[in-house]
């Protein structure tokens, strides 16, 4: 749009009036509203140059290309003085966006309350020192458009008023040679209230520069701050910066100079300073290379609404199966009925012929009786078979004398832990078995002390149960106040390590203190649900049990790790029985669901009969960020969002249109013949054609299935062809993967080599990591890729942080979701890196802020850019990522497009 004026008073007189005309693209001419006639901001007579009106501001047809704008000066460019640290840039940012105009600010700073808050302003410097500042990164950002405000600082510091002209010359002289094609205003100084003499005198060498014969062809304007800028109305206290008002005066003068220049302005170059091409920017302005440095990234910004499904809250349900004959406990000799219930346990200690997976163990029924004086435990078991069948009674030994089972070391197994009446515990891991007699009998191996004691805390005090679901069994206490504090089992294999739930030095850490001031004795911990972490569940006096379910939860719920506990209120009835049957309630996973089943002890006159309840529960146990997965479904550059169930069966996709937290709803995703399940899917591009592809592992060999991307351009599906087992024979990785966490996978695809195609890697649980190169001709066995800095792999991604085209190692702290990143240097062959290993790697310290706890953390590429962004998902799959772009990203608007009404400049 241009502006049609007519001048109808007199500019002697103080007073200009404009009558005004807005041309539209048909020629019709719009008449303007009555409230057009605007006075000057004083009475003083301004330059013929410049008169203010109110105008008529529509979009115009936006150009295909951005302003990559460098706003350059000193302390005023920075936006001193103004309430939010802006000055002119939000506000001529917002007209450049109303007037049609996609816009990045760039430089390498940033400053004020705006999302696009990158700038080139440094408070008290003078013209030479701003010159040196552009010279050090200006061009590399590549703007096509700079605003140059400096001098204000020469005249403060008398520094050569005079020479200030041929000062900003050499400073617009290395902007133009720097950058092919760029387009620069330079702007008049603003009024200094003690000094206006030199504002005065240097403004108008300005307005000499921009006008001679050098520039007569350049494409170069003049924002006349000086003729608009009131020093009474429009300065701060200081009588230098402008105040708010002034502010948006100045944003006006840019706005009216750039108005006149925008047929002249060109699109960003595609070349640097030296001739060479640069990778090219995405459609939103940014620069793929530069260095990650740590806090810097455009965000949070709100990028998932909360898709996907989730299994809801748990809800109770059971099924009668009565009295299990073949569990019966007999009473030994010399016990008394109020013993045997004390000393019957159930504990997964035998597999049934190996053919179990985690999900699917069964508690055997364990009891012990004592002999003597009490001092040693006659341990025995009947295996489970399934069904609620248990086999014959046999004998085995723990290799100590008392205790009960609980996972130490992740193997799936029981092992036995020996309360001591201090609350110390000693351990014996448990080894497998061996057949004797016809039945399964475990084997233990005793490890010692493995906690202390601690003052004022008893036996009856200890609860063992695997609160962060890792598999691994963590220690807590019940405080005075009936409070659960923990330690977690930190270690790896058989070795441990005591840490805390709120960090990693503490100890002891409350968990858990929703029923404060209760009796301690109705307190017991296991996994109701079957999502591997031990609920919180009080039973009452006659069996009736409320339950908290534990859930993994955020920085805004609980600190750290500490579980996010959900009531589910009062999950089981109890029993129609009197008195108090509480040591009569035992809770085992009899059926095979995972979850636990509810156990009444009922007795008879020479024995109890278990009388058993089959646990169909539902929910509780999937959130719905479970099923989340961001990878390039349709060749775009862009990872999409796809959300995948936990059976493999149902996926939705969503595209990346690069407007978050909108996302593309037209593709689908069909996954009707990918055999899951979920935790064996991988997302990746198998043969390099720019699409992720599928790929199922087999969990006991690692080979993989490859189901290839079909999805055409301009199509409406996702859908994939099973091309079959692309391992060969080869068992390429037999780490699996975990019980429950999402990213506790034994096998990872990433790119490592930099040649498209994403490469196998083996993650063992230390987190040494091997790996096979995907080469077009097939597989290549390059041995270890890294060597183990002792990290659990749950805590390890793999990304490419600054667009070198090969997957950087990143390493989370689980607390915090802090990363410190390892840098890809490249495949160097089997063997030739660092601790023989065939990929070097250069440790670059921690390189991503921590925003929440390390299971809540993904990398994807959602800018475009080819570098990880940092994304934040909650359990609720509500997600803010952290886009990490190079100094000069485009930041993005501060809510919607609106016209902020400055006033107008009009020559």
């Amino acid at each position: 749009m241009r502006l049609n004026a007519s001048i109808l008073g007199a500019a002697a007189a103080g007073v200009v009036l404009l009558q005004t005309q807005a041309v539209i693209a048909d020629n019709s001419l719009l008449p303007l509203p009555p409230d057009t006639i605007h006075q000057p901001l004083d009475n003083t007579i301004l330059n013929p140059e410049f008169v203010f009106s109110a105008v008529v501001q529509t979009k115009r047809a936006a150009k295909d290309f951005f302003l990559r704008i460098m706003p350059l000066g000193a302390s005023i460019t920075q936006g001193f003085g103004s309430t939010d640290g802006t000055g002119y840039r939000k506000l001529l940012r917002s007209r450049l966006r109303f007037a049609g105009w996609k816009v990045n600010m760039v430089g390498s700073k940033r400053d004020g309350g705006m999302a696009d808050s990158d700038n080139e302003g440094h408070p008290g410097k003078v013209i030479a020192e701003v010159r040196e500042a552009f010279d050090g990164s200006g061009s590399s950002l590549m703007p096509n458009l700079v605003l140059i405000n400096a001098g204000t600082n020469d005249c403060i510091r008398k520094l050569d008023p005079p020479g200030a002209g041929e000062r900003l010359r050499a400073l617009v002289d290395d902007v133009f040679s720097s950058i092919p094609g760029v387009t620069v205003v330079v702007s008049t100084l603003s009024p200094h209230r003690d000094d206006p003499a030199c504002a005065a005198s240097v403004s108008q060498q300005y307005r000499d520069l921009v006008g001679s014969a050098a520039y007569r062809d350049a494409r170069i304007g003049l924002a006349d701050l000086h003729a608009a800028i009131s020093a009474e109305q429009h300065l701060t206290a200081d009588g230098i910066h402008p105040n708010d008002e002034g502010y948006r005066v100045f944003a006006a003068v840019w706005w009216e100079a750039i108005s006149k220049l925008e047929d002249r302005i060109q699109p960003a170059p595609a070349t640097d300073n030296t001739g060479l091409p640069i990778p090219p920017d995405d459609d939103a302005g940014n620069t793929r290379t530069c260095p990650k440095v740590k806090g810097v990234a455009r965000g949070p910004v709100a990028s998932q609404r909360g898709s996907g499904k989730d299994d809801g809250i748990y809800v109770h349900d059971r099924v009668e199966r009565g009295v299990l004959e073949s569990g019966r406990v007999e009473k030994f000799d010399g016990e008394s009925a109020e013993e045997v219930p004390g000393r019957v346990y159930f504990a997964n200690l035998v597999v049934l012929n190996g053919r179990f997976e985690r999900d699917e163990e069964l508690d055997d029924l364990v009891r012990v009786r004592f002999e003597g004086n009490g001092d040693k435990g006659r341990w025995s078991l009947r295996q489970n078979l399934g069904e609620g069948r248990f086999g014959e009674l046999v004998e085995f030994d723990v290799g100590m004398n008392c205790g009960m089972g609980n996972q130490q070391n992740n193997d799936g197994l029981d092992d036995f832990f020996c309360i001591k009446p201090n609350s110390a515990i000693a351990v014996s891991l448990n080894r497998g078995d061996r057949t004797v007699d016809g039945g399964r009998v475990p084997i233990f191996e005793s490890i010692g002390d493995v906690t202390p004691a601690h003052a004022g805390f008893e036996a009856s005090d200890v609860r063992i149960a695997d609160i962060d679901g890792d598999g691994r069994a963590d220690y807590c206490l019940i405080n005075p106040e009936s409070n659960l504090a923990c330690s977690r089992n930190g270690g790896q294999g058989d070795d441990f390590i005591w840490q805390g739930f709120k960090s990693v030095g503490g100890l002891r850490d409350v968990v858990f203190d929703k029923k404060p001031g209760i009796n301690k004795a109705c307190i017991f911990l296991g996994d109701i649900n079957g999502d591997f972490r031990s609920d919180y569940l009080h039973i009452g006096d006659t069996g009736a049990i409320e339950t908290f379910i534990n859930s993994r939860g955020t920085i805004d719920t609980s600190p750290g790790i500490v579980p996010d506990w959900q009531d589910a209120g009062l999950t089981h009835p109890g029993l129609p029985v009197l008195g108090d049957v509480r040591d009569r309630i035992k809770l085992g996973r009899i059926f095979g669901s995972g979850r636990l089943d509810y156990v009444y002890l009922k007795e008879s006159s020479r024995h109890f009969d278990v009388v058993a309840w089959e646990n169909k529960g539902s929910g509780g146990r999937l959130r719905k960020s479970d099923g989340d997965f961001y990878c390039d479904m349709r060749g775009t550059g862009s990872d999409d969002y796809v959300w995948i169930s936990e059976d493999g069966r149902e996926a939705e996709l969503y595209a990346n249109i690069r407007s978050p937290p909108e996302w593309g709803h037209d593709v689908k995703i069909d996954l009707a013949n990918v055999a899951g399940p979920r935790a064996g899917m991988h997302l990746g591009d198998w043969n390099g054609d720019g699409r992720c592809d599928v790929l199922v592992q087999d969990k006991g060999t690692g080979a993989l299935r490859l189901f290839e991307n079909q999805f055409v351009a301009g199509g409406n599906v996702v859908s994939f062809l099973d091309r079959g087992v692309v391992t060969g024979s080869l068992s390429v990785c037999a780490e699996g993967w975990g019980v429950s966490s999402v990213f506790d996978r034994g096998m990872r695809l990433a790119d490592i080599d930099g040649d498209g195609r994403v490469d196998i890697l083996c993650l063992e649980q230390d987190g040494r990591i091997t790996g096979w190169l995907n080469r077009a001709g097939g597989l290549e066995d390059v041995g270890q890729v890294k060597f183990s800095e002792g990290w659990d792999r749950a805590n390890i991604r793999l990304a490419d942080v600054e667009a070198s085209g090969r997957a950087d190692l990143i390493h989370l702290d689980k607390y915090t979701g802090e990363a410190r990143v390892f840098k890809n240097d490249g495949y160097k062959g089997v063997g030739r890196a660092g601790g023989g290993s065939s990929v070097a790697w250069s440790d670059k310290g921690v390189l991503f802020s921590g925003v929440d706890r390390g299971a809540n953390i993904h990398f994807s590429n959602q800018g475009g850019l080819g570098r990880a962004d940092l994304v934040r998902v909650l359990p609720d799959n509500q997600a803010f990522t952290y886009f990490n772009e190079c100094s000069g990203g485009a930041g993005g608007d501060d809510g919607p497009i609106v016209d902020p009404g400055l006033p107008t400049i009009s020559v």
